[in-house]
């Protein structure tokens, strides 16, 4: 597995760190008042590639008559299993990755994001599960 994003080009590993730093924002802001003490604790501990653009196969064509463009999928790894709940607490995120994409044009590549905790990760690698595998 790749650990860096060399392979990219220069615009798209500034998207990707725009992208890495609305999801610590946004997950900051998500528990910035937070009394249970879990959600105190509650960390990302990483963001990684996956997909089109971690192999170098992206196709990023928006001027040809079909206008495709391969998103950036990430897969957020938390510290607690409570925290991968997607309505509650990574709605805000998703609308705000929209916004930068459809509405300001601040990213011009669309997003797809999953949320997993280390332990999920692990255990899809110890069975042999294809998404962690491939």
């Amino acid at each position: 597995m790749r650990t860096d994003l060399d392979h990219l080009p220069p615009q798209k590993q500034r998207e990707l760190e725009r992208v890495v730093q609305l999801i610590f924002e946004e997950f900051d802001d998500a528990f910035a008042l937070a009394k249970h003490e879990w959600k105190k604790a509650g960390r990302i501990l990483k963001v990684i590639l996956y997909g089109s653009y971690a192999r170098g196969t992206w196709v990023d064509e928006p001027h040809t008559a079909k206008g495709y463009r391969s998103d950036f999928d990430l897969l957020i790894i938390v510290s607690d299993k409570r925290l991968t709940d997607r309505v509650k607490y990574w709605a805000k995120l998703d609308e705000r990755l929209m916004r930068e994409y459809g509405l300001t044009g601040t990213l011009r590549t669309p997003v797809n994001f999953i949320v997993h905790t280390l332990q999920e990760v692990n255990d899809g690698l110890a069975h042999g599960r294809y998404f962690f595998m491939d």
